[in-house]
């Protein structure tokens, strides 16, 4: 056999071997993909965009994605698809039901949207996500140190009479000498005539309680909170919790403040009102020895 012949013959051996690859190569891919096609889908939810943090989910950052039931992350939203193929009508209404909804985490394109990471789930570990627009959380402690007269604990949390969605009210008392006073003088009205210059008024009021005590750590489970620490949190505005920072500090000094637990029936604002010694005295006579 010439070296001609044998060449050509080596070459149509290539070509042949050559090809029975790639048709075994091509068998395996369809193969694969056959097995793949087969194999049970859902249809997920996913980030058609970057959704940030701490915002609110719109139609447009929503698309779907056909997704084997292994790879599926748990608590997706997705519906069953044996082919893959988008159902319109399911998908729009999954849409409805993501669109608004709050999420505190980014969530990175094509990425799963997990239910319990949106709205009320959400929010329930995440303190400030519950607080509207325009309103901040302020914290006040069970006791004040300190004060004029002597503050108490606030027995109303001290005694695990409030919850969640009570409204309080908060009375202030104070003793306040007359202008012009000597030092001397001022010593007196302060100590022995104390009660003829103690001023107690109402000064805020319907308060929403949000939380009592510690609240939930980041997994949702309740923490305990020890007897003596039952601190409030209440949602003001943040004018109101200036005056509320500015009433505990004062009354280290020179007051006494008091939480007053509200009916739910009482809506309105109650009439501001002083009592001093003048109206105990005419009203009930103290201090007049009848």
């Amino acid at each position: 056999m010439d070296r001609r012949r044998l060449g050509v013959l080596l070459i149509g051996g290539g070509i042949v071997i050559g090809l029975l690859a790639g048709l075994m190569v091509f068998q395996s891919v369809s193969d694969a993909e056959s097995i793949k096609r087969s194999q049970p889908k859902q249809r997920v939810a996913v980030a058609a965009l970057t959704i940030p943090e701490r915002s609110v989910i719109t139609r447009e950052q929503i698309a779907f994605a056909a997704v084997p039931l292994e790879a599926i992350p748990v608590g997706s939203i997705s519906y069953p698809t044996e082919s893959g193929t988008a159902d319109n009508d399911r998908e729009a209404k999954l849409v409805d039901v993501l669109i608004n909804q709050f999420t505190p985490q980014q969530i990175q394109k094509g990425e799963a949207i997990i239910a319990d990471r949106l709205g009320k789930e959400a929010l329930k570990n995440t303190p400030s996500f519950v607080l509207p627009k325009g309103k901040v959380a302020y914290v006040f402690p069970l006791r004040v140190a300190g004060g004029n007269p002597p503050n108490e604990r606030m027995f109303v949390a001290l005694l695990n009479a409030v919850r969640p969605d009570d409204r309080i009210d908060i009375y202030y008392s104070s003793i306040e000498p007359p202008t012009g006073l000597t030092r001397d003088e001022e010593e007196k009205a302060r100590t022995v005539d104390a009660a003829k210059n103690l001023y107690t008024r109402r000064i805020m009021q319907n308060l929403k309680v949000i939380n009592v005590g510690y609240f939930p750590d980041t997994t949702g489970k309740a923490a305990e909170t020890p007897r003596e620490e039952r601190f409030l949190t209440f949602e003001v505005t943040p004018d109101e919790a200036l005056t509320l920072k500015w009433m505990k500090d004062v009354a280290t000094l020179v007051g006494n403040v008091e939480f007053v637990l509200r009916s739910p029936q009482d809506t309105d604002l109650f009439p501001q009102r002083t009592v001093d010694f003048p109206t105990m005295s005419q009203q009930y006579g103290i201090g007049t020895g009848r």
